[in-house]
């Protein structure tokens, strides 16, 4: 072909300029080829197929662009191809001057060789590709011949390059120039050494036509209504956009298109799109993309992610602080609200009233685990509930009542113990125990009640108990709960002797003295008999003038005077002094 692109040589100059370029790139390590082409989209149109099994040379031109040394160009041949039985050679028509003999006995190219296979095509416009691929099988001088694929849209433009031996068969995909219009296969030998050469198989050149491009654009993340704005962009600049389609899907099921009533086609011409939720699905997570038509009726490729996605949202979270204990005693009260919603939850707020007051707000929560430490600062009953706000801005209406109540009560109750009192002291080991106990903040819950260090005894709310109380100085303590958990501790302290024998005993020491007399009874008995027993002494002589002891008197009525006392007395001893009469 001509440099025009027409066909006709081109000239030495140019082939062995190219070859210069060649050289080099080879020298350096660098493979000519083009960027691997990237993913099809759009439409294609066939514009060249060919696989040599029909007639030759149908569309295609060949020459040899060095003439030095005769003719050599490409032909057709069966002693190699890749799909089917033939395939283009690039010396099948020519004298090899080296081996004396026709190239294709030989099956080795001739020096001096710039053979040319080209073909013009019609290039439909409006191209976003021009997509070649073709198969072939190459042995060469490695130094100084090559393979060459070349693309022309007003000027040839190398597209890609080999040399040496690449003795099996390849496969290449390269995209030529969008405008372009020619395409050349090149087979280049210099002046010395000579292999068998090129093949080419299974041409095929595709047109992929440009499609309009369009864009859901970004929606919220949340969506709080059921009928949303959907816009997009679409654009084409050769014939302009005709219309696009949405298409959408719920919680990542199948992807529809999307139609109103007004336009049942769902071929939309402007933006935004009026999507109504309330006829897919309702609340859930959609996806959309569009896809464009332009006025040449070409037609976006579905991208193969969705272009915008937005959760439709219209339901309120719910919450409720859980239930508390009645009562405590402790100021850091834990409210737990378990806020839910289908799709988070952004926030917690928490509210909080005293003994009936106004609601007032006491803090909030941004994130898991939702549940906010109370600090009270006095006694008294507390209200509490929670209002949740979730990720699309839906707001929980504030409860009728209260999710949750307790008293905070840090005071210990009133105790006062009323019988016995201290330093009492007591002979019965049966004693009634009695105290007064009262709580003004949450209530009496219990008492018990022990004596000394023993066991506590509940006692309910009876405000009495009966005790077993050992002898000696005890201590008696009553203790008052209540409910929410404070104690008073109260005692007395009382001395107990049950002894009978005791003066403090409970006969006042009557026992002990009735065995004292007796004892003393017994004692004196025994000497008065052994006072009897005792010999009776023999008479001493008087001396002159010495009174002799008169027996005593006997009294009338039967009454004798004592020898000891002298007292008058009767029976058997003396009334006065004890002595036994004789």
């Amino acid at each position: 072909m001509r440099e025009d692109g027409s066909a006709g040589g081109r000239g030495l100059r140019l082939s062995s300029r190219l070859l210069v370029i060649v050289l080099v790139l080879v020298s350096a390590g660098v493979t000519l080829s083009a960027l691997l082409p990237g993913p099809t989209r759009g439409q294609q149109t066939t514009l060249l197929s060919e696989d040599f099994e029909g007639t030759w040379p149908g569309s295609w031109t060949v020459l040899d662009q060095d003439t030095f040394n005769g003719q050599d160009y490409w032909g057709i041949t069966a002693f190699r191809s890749f799909g089917g039985t033939r395939s283009a050679w690039v010396a099948q028509v020519g004298f090899n001057d080296i081996l004396g003999q026709n190239n294709a006995a030989v099956h080795m190219y001739d020096n001096y060789m710039d053979t040319i296979m080209s073909s013009t095509f019609s290039n439909p416009g409006n191209v976003e590709t021009l997509r070649l691929s073709f198969s072939y099988w190459l042995e060469s001088e490695s130094c100084c011949d090559f393979f060459a694929v070349w693309a022309y849209d007003g000027t040839w433009t190398l597209l890609w390059s080999d040399m040496g031996s690449a003795t099996v068969w390849n496969q290449v995909t390269i995209d030529l120039p969008p405008a372009a219009t020619g395409l050349e296969f090149e087979f280049y030998s210099d002046f010395s050494v000579v292999y068998e050469g090129a093949y080419v198989d299974d041409i095929a050149l595709v047109a992929i036509s440009s499609p309009p491009t369009s864009q859901v654009s970004p929606l919220p993340a949340y969506e709080r209504q059921l009928s949303l704005s959907v816009g997009f962009g679409a654009t084409d600049p050769e014939s302009g956009v005709k219309h696009v389609e949405l298409f959408f899907r719920r919680e990542g099921g199948t992807w529809t298109k999307y139609t109103t009533p007004l336009i049942p086609s769902g071929l939309f011409v402007s933006s935004p799109i009026t999507f109504d939720a309330s006829g897919t699905g309702g609340d859930g997570v959609y996806d959309f993309y569009t896809i464009a038509t332009d006025n040449a009726n070409n037609v976006e490729q579905a991208p193969g992610s969705p272009d915008a996605s937005t959760t439709v949202d219209t339901a309120a979270p719910v919450s409720s602080i859980q239930p508390l204990i009645p009562f405590t005693n402790n100021p850091t009260v834990s409210l737990d609200a378990q806020p839910s919603d289908a799709f988070g939850i952004r926030q917690v707020a928490f509210y909080m009233r005293k003994d009936g007051g106004m609601w007032s707000s006491v803090g909030a929560l941004s994130a898991p685990p939702w549940t906010f430490e109370f600090h009270a600062s006095t006694d008294g009953r507390y209200d509490f509930y929670s209002v949740a706000t979730d990720n699309a801005g839906n707001v929980e209406a504030i409860p009728g009542v209260a999710d949750a109540a307790t008293v905070l009560d840090t005071a210990a109750p009133d105790l006062t113990v009323t019988a016995p009192t201290t330093g009492i002291h007591m002979t019965s080991r049966d004693v009634t125990v009695s105290w007064q106990g009262s709580d003004s903040g949450s209530g009496i819950d219990h008492y018990e009640a022990r004596v000394g260090e023993g066991s506590w005894t509940p006692t309910g709310t009876s405000t009495s108990i009966i005790l077993q109380v050992p002898d000696g100085t005890q201590r008696i303590s009553v203790r008052a709960y209540d409910r929410a958990g404070n104690v008073r501790e109260q005692f007395v302290e009382i001395a107990m002797d049950t002894n009978p024998l005791s003066p403090a005993g409970p006969q006042a020491g009557l026992p002990l003295y009735l065995i004292i007399a007796v004892v003393l009874l017994v004692a004196f008995i025994l000497v008065v008999r052994r006072m009897r027993r005792a010999p009776t002494k023999r008479a001493m002589p008087l001396s002159p003038g010495a009174v002799v002891p008169q027996a005593p008197a006997a009294s009338s009525a039967g009454t004798t005077v004592c020898k000891r006392c002298g007292a008058t007395t009767s029976g058997t001893f003396c009334s006065s002094c004890g002595a036994p009469l004789q």
